[in-house]
C-alpha cells in the first residue's frame, strides 16, 4: 500500500495540473464569449487563480515555512476551496453547449478537482482529529 503522505503529495501535483488546464480553459472560453462570457467561466479563472495561492499554502509553506503554517487554517482554506471547486462545478455545468468542447471539458475537470480536493480535505479532517484525540504530553522544562 502507497504511503498516505505520496498520496497526497500526488494529489496536490495533479491538482496544480489541473487548475492550469481549467485556467487555460476557462480563459479560452473567457475569449471566444467575449462581454457575453458567463459567469461561470469567469468564477473558474478564479478558482483556478484561489487553488493554485492555496496549492502553495497547503503544500510548501509546511516544508519552507514551518512557523506560517497553522493546521487549522489549513483546513478552512481546504475547505473553502472544496466549496469553491463544487460551486464552479455545477455553474459550469449548467452552461455547457454541445458546440463548446472547452466548457465540456472544463466541467469535467473542474469536477475532478473537486473530487482531489474534497479527498484532500477528509485527510486532513482525519489528521486533525486524530491529533486532537492523542493526550498531550506535558511540558519539559
Amino acid at each position: 500500500m502507497l504511503e498516505a503522505g505520496l498520496l497526497v503529495r500526488t494529489a496536490f501535483f495533479m491538482a496544480a495540473v489541473f487548475c492550469v488546464i481549467i485556467l487555460g480553459l476557462s480563459a479560452f472560453i473567457t475569449t471566444q464569449y467575449g462581454p457575453n462570457t458567463s459567469a461561470a467561466a469567469i468564477f473558474l479563472l478564479l478558482n483556478s487563480v484561489w487553488s493554485l495561492l492555496a496549492l502553495v499554502y497547503l503544500s510548501i509553506v509546511p516544508i519552507y515555512g514551518p512557523r506560517l503554517f497553522n493546521e487549522f487554517v489549513c483546513l478552512g482554506l481546504n475547505a473553502v476551496t472544496t466549496i469553491f471547486w463544487f460551486a464552479g462545478a455545477i455553474g459550469i455545468a449548467g452552461t455547457v453547449g454541445a458546440q463548446w468542447r472547452a466548457e465540456q471539458a472544463s466541467t469535467a475537470f473542474s469536477f475532478f478537482l473537486w473530487a482531489i480536493f474534497t479527498g484532500l480535505l477528509v485527510v486532513k479532517v482525519k489528521s486533525v482529529v486524530r491529533s486532537r484525540r492523542q493526550p498531550q504530553s506535558p511540558l519539559k522544562p
